[in-house]
């Protein structure tokens, strides 16, 4: 799950996968804006075929809070 959470962050944020890692937040990462928040949740929900509720997008603000509310929604 991890490494397609990054491969999908990497792409959205046009980084390069490497650079995508458990600091990675809204704050340390240039290219994450509200915009691209949209982007990586749609992103999101069709890979892993779920529904995310609009707290869990309000919550996801790093790639550990990504990974963590990935597992609650993945089975």
């Amino acid at each position: 799950m991890e490494q397609t959470v990054k491969k999908i962050m990497a792409e959205i944020f046009q980084l390069p996968e490497d650079q995508i890692n458990t600091n990675s937040t809204i704050e340390s990462v240039d290219n994450w804006d509200s915009l691209s928040q949209l982007t990586l949740i749609v992103g999101l929900e069709k890979e892993f075929n779920i529904k995310l509720s609009p707290e869990e997008m309000m919550r996801m603000t790093g790639f550990n809070k990504v990974i963590e509310i990935l597992k609650k929604n993945v089975e």
